[in-house]
């Protein structure tokens, strides 16, 4: 049976390697192939928003913004913090130099002029300060803070009692 050059020339290992090199190139690429996801990447930039205040944003259904969101996501492009019902999402920390610190400085330069960038990142402050949806996903935030932040600093206490508790048993 004839098998392609590269199979012949290539061991598994690097042959596996390059095609995840590929997937990831074509999934960046789809992400960057619609305005929506990358008015999604703009606006957040500066800040993490919830996925309730970015639907309102760019006008679309929640599922619509839940889809791009999750394509943005598989390409590694932003990361998410779900806190009850709510999603908040922000760009990945990117090392300087890295393929998406690279790709998110192209898109900074190659939109410097356009309009909806700056309209975006104003009417995202906006929504900020008036949005129910932020202010439940802050609300959740912070009483997921406190209730992480009381068991820590009840659990050695709770262990303490467990094990005295033991050995007088």
């Amino acid at each position: 049976m004839f098998e392609p050059a590269s199979r012949q020339l290539l061991p598994a290992a690097k042959r596996n390697k390059m095609h995840a090199t590929m997937r990831r190139c074509v999934a960046i690429t789809k992400a960057l192939a619609c305005d929506k996801r990358v008015r999604i990447l703009m606006v957040l930039r500066n800040r993490e928003l919830c996925e309730g205040v970015i639907s309102e944003l760019l006008g679309l259904a929640p599922a619509t913004t839940s889809r791009h969101l999750c394509i943005l996501a598989q390409a590694g492009l932003v990361d998410s913090q779900k806190t009850g019902r709510c999603v908040c999402y922000s760009l990945v920390s990117a090392d300087p130099g890295n393929a998406v610190s690279q790709i998110l400085e192209w898109l900074q330069r190659c939109l410097a002029g356009n309009p909806l960038v700056p309209g975006d990142a104003e009417r995202a402050e906006t929504l900020l300060e008036h949005s129910s949806a932020q202010r439940q996903c802050r609300q959740l935030q912070r009483r997921r803070t406190r209730r992480v932040a009381l068991r820590t600093t009840q659990l050695p206490s709770l262990q303490h009692q467990r094990g005295s508790s033991r050995t007088h048993g």
